[in-house]
């Protein structure tokens, strides 16, 4: 079994815990699925698998938007060099979230 496959396993039987989730990103259910790393998730009825554009500063905005109104979120990123484009959106929305108790959970991938 190689890498990326042994990590897929895990993934699919930890995303269909949650009631409602939300997944997001560049092509995570079509295409590659990043390179085989999203092939074939499938969540419970009630969540959602969006492919999205690349844009992570909005992308980040809507995962900590997620978290704050009570859907658990994760953020599947092609690229993590990436992730620097959306950290402006990490830090500012972290001071506001530092401040309140989240009904949810938002992760990057």
């Amino acid at each position: 079994m190689k890498y990326v496959e042994f990590i897929n396993d895990i993934l699919k039987k930890k995303i269909l815990e949650p009631e409602h989730i939300l997944l997001f990103g560049q092509n995570i259910s079509a295409g590659s699925c990043i390179s085989g790393f999203t092939r074939g998730l499938k969540v419970k009825p009630g969540g959602r698998i969006i492919n999205t554009p690349n844009c992570e500063n909005t992308l980040c905005g809507i995962g900590f938007g997620s978290m704050m109104n009570g859907v658990p979120a994760i953020f599947f990123m092609k690229q993590q060099d990436f992730l620097l484009l959306g950290i402006d959106q990490l830090v500012n929305t972290y001071n506001i979230i530092r401040r309140t108790t989240p009904k949810a959970s938002f992760r990057v991938e």
